[in-house]
């Protein structure tokens, strides 16, 4: 009976370990979906002021749309979710910050942060499909704010 309480709670003292990476992982994860849609919502806002001046919107509508999605997500608790859309929307939004040949902000690079989580993100047309229905027209979303509230 002893050697069954002995092997019981070394079973539950190891379970216990292999719980601690998750549940701080997902503080980490927060925080960082927070940090991309910050940054991507600085590039979002420098091509929605280069297709205003360029006359140049093709791409600033799902730019926007990922970008709105990626905060839904955020707001449910998605996090790496919205750290993919948000991504994809700033990789759309550089795209149509070079069509209009304005300048590339700082923030459209990605960080160190922002790189651990690339091999990991699902294909732009996965992404793509789950917007789809909620693209508006690209000369609209110029004036779409972006960013998360505080």
């Amino acid at each position: 009976m002893r050697k069954y309480v002995i092997c019981f709670w070394l079973s539950m003292a190891l379970l216990s370990l292999s719980v601690i990476p998750v549940s701080a992982a997902a503080p980490l994860v927060r925080t960082d979906a927070r940090h991309v849609i910050s940054r991507s919502a600085v590039v979002i806002a420098a091509a929605q002021k280069a297709a205003k001046l360029g006359n140049q919107y093709m791409g600033l509508g799902k730019a926007v749309a990922h970008q709105r999605f990626a905060r839904i997500l955020f707001r449910n608790g998605y996090y790496f979710r919205a750290i993919a859309h948000s991504l994809r929307a700033r990789a759309l939004a550089v795209e149509v910050i070079r069509l209009n040949k304005a300048a590339i902000v700082e923030e459209a690079a990605l960080d160190q942060k922002e790189q651990n989580y690339t091999p990991k993100l699902p294909s732009d047309k996965d992404l793509d499909q789950k917007v789809e229905k909620d693209l508006g027209k690209d000369d609209a979303a110029a004036d779409i704010g972006v960013d998360l509230p505080n």
